[in-house]
């Protein structure tokens, strides 16, 4: 029996399509920072410009082809652009557009929301899914950014 593909749009073809529909503006911002670490990401661009290399160091939980994808989509999504660097022409360097500026203020109260979340679940139920997972995984994005 063979086994069939299923085909997906890439979420930033899903999420223009509800941009043009009118759709839900809550559904439209988890479309464009959904994913594991493009909120981690863009912490790290509010720090300054970053190389490929040097996201990568910081970073070095991430895979290189899932940063990379990860890198295409938030370009492709305007929220930040590559520039040559001035130090190294080959070398290009991954800066935050205005438009993403405002969401530093946006994410800085989420990240803390979940940090009490955390907390409150860890005190409430040791025997918790969240538990095993949070025993393993970084609880804040300053412990994944070196």
């Amino acid at each position: 029996m063979a086994v069939k593909k299923h085909l997906r749009l890439p979420v930033t073809a899903d999420h223009r399509y509800r941009i043009e529909a009118g759709g839900c503006p809550i559904e439209v911002i988890f479309d464009v920072l959904g994913g594991r670490w493009k909120p981690i990401l863009l912490f790290a661009f509010w720090e300054g410009a970053q190389r490929f290399s040097e996201l990568r160091r910081r970073i070095p939980q991430i895979a290189p082809r899932i940063l990379a994808r990860q890198l295409r989509q938030l370009e492709r999504d305007g929220l930040i652009a590559r520039r040559v660097d001035p130090a190294r022409p080959r070398a290009r360097l991954y800066v935050l557009t205005p438009v993403a500026a405002p969401l530093g203020e946006a994410l800085i109260p989420l990240r803390d929301w979940g940090a009490r979340y955390i907390r409150r679940r860890l005190r409430t139920t040791a025997r918790s899914p969240l538990h095993r997972i949070s025993a393993h995984q970084p609880r804040r994005p300053e412990d994944v950014i070196s």
